[in-house]
């Protein structure tokens, strides 16, 4: 059974393996676009048929625009974590 090309959001696209998931994404036919902090800097590490969406995840408000009409989304974002007394916290780097 062949897949339906889709609109894929790849969340946190820019960093690390983060990338080679939207290149997979594109490989496979899907119009995919990058949810990024830093358009420039995307730009310049992302496939060029990536669309880039600039919001941030912790800005709920920025968001309704990059999920728009979107099928499927690719949570890959990570964080700087600190341990300590058995809490977490999210540090931005």
């Amino acid at each position: 059974m062949a897949t339906a090309l889709r609109t894929v959001l790849v969340v946190g696209a820019a960093g690390g393996i983060r990338r080679l998931v939207v290149a997979e994404s594109i490989a496979r036919g899907h119009t995919t676009r990058a949810l990024v902090r830093d358009a420039a800097r995307a730009r310049g590490r992302l496939p060029a048929e990536a669309q880039i969406a600039v919001a941030d995840v912790a800005q709920p408000d920025t968001l309704p625009v990059a999920v728009a009409g979107v099928d499927a989304i690719v949570l890959t974002h990570g964080s700087a974590v600190t341990a300590g007394s058995g809490l977490v916290r999210h540090e931005r780097p």
